[in-house]
């Protein structure tokens, strides 16, 4: 992502921007941008989640970090990442049946056995020895 990808309007994002050349951190976009990705990554790596998706749920985290590196976070943008982190918990707590696992689960390759016979149900007595 980069600070296009914030989608703020041409005015804030340069007014944001200003300020925060002030605040003595280095290139505080990328890493606000960086961290908020690796926010999302970090509660949706168990599921297959579409790159627009994820760069909606980083978008205002990312917008929120920046505005608190100025210690002021308008209500607007805390109340979308907010949003934006409800919804992340609900993806890691599997509320979205539609995502697909990353990791499916392995199906077995053989049945199941139990000692050296196959675990089936016997109707007849066993075979004598």
């Amino acid at each position: 992502m980069t600070a296009d990808d914030l989608l703020l309007p041409t005015a804030e994002l340069a007014q944001l921007v200003a300020a925060l050349a002030n605040t003595g951190v280095p290139d505080p976009v990328s890493r606000a941008l960086a961290e908020a990705e690796a926010l999302v990554a970090q509660y949706t790596g168990g599921y297959e989640l579409p790159e627009a998706w994820r760069q909606r749920l980083a978008r205002p985290l990312a917008i929120q970090q920046l505005y608190g590196l100025l210690g002021r976070v308008p209500e607007s943008h805390r109340t979308a990442a907010e949003t934006a982190r409800r919804e992340l918990e609900a993806i890691r707590d599997g509320k979205f049946r539609e995502l697909v696992p990353a990791d499916p689960r392995p199906s077995p390759t053989h049945p199941a056995y139990w000692g050296s016979e196959p675990n089936i149900l016997r109707i007849e007595p066993p075979p004598a020895p």
